[in-house]
């Protein structure tokens, strides 16, 4: 004779709970396109005349040209909107950290070869010893690259020197550790 064993927990149901809309993180902003004008390369002359400002704006309706720019000089403006670092240490994507390489892919990877390649030369070169990766001056590749500055604190040159610095101290103590087995 079998026996069922009595039930010691109630049973639960689940009821489908409606996901409210994403919220809108940007606004978004739909430019009016000239029908029939075609895109010059080079600034305009005929819209200015000489008695206007540089930057004045006539009418509120125009359509703004291709060089100019409601963009202030502003520099709280600015800040807001540089990338910021990721969260975590480069080169542990598995580990809480980011892929140095998935967070620069609007790069290409041709100019990521290029920055990278340069920030090694100049740690090889000129790395001061006595300062921590962090406080190494970043402006010489920034220099040398103008798309650093659109990030926060240049981190991208600085996850590639925290990453080169710890491939050739561990290359450094595996060679040691060698010589001594030897």
């Amino acid at each position: 004779m079998s026996r069922h064993l009595p039930l010691i927990t109630t049973r639960i149901q689940f009821t489908a709970n409606k996901i409210p809309a994403l919220p809108a993180i940007t606004p978004r902003t739909f430019f009016a396109k000239a029908e029939g004008q075609s895109r010059d390369l080079t600034p305009s002359e005929h819209g200015a005349s000489g008695d206007e400002e540089p930057g004045h704006v006539a009418d509120e309706n125009r359509v703004l040209a291709d060089d100019e720019s409601e963009l202030s000089d502003d520099p709280e403006e600015v800040f807001a909107s540089l990338v910021p670092k990721p969260a975590g240490e480069p080169g542990r994507p598995n580990s809480g950290g980011y892929s140095l390489e998935d967070a620069l892919a609007p790069w290409g990877k041709e100019q990521l070869g290029k920055v990278m390649k340069f920030t090694k030369k100049m740690a090889d070169l000129s790395l001061e010893t006595k300062k921590s990766y962090s406080k190494q001056n970043t402006n010489q590749v920034a220099r040398n690259h103008p798309i650093l500055n659109k990030y926060e604190d240049h981190w991208p040159t600085r996850a590639i020197l925290k990453m080169h610095l710890k491939a050739t101290s561990e290359n450094f103590r595996r060679d040691g550790l060698q010589r001594k087995r030897t």
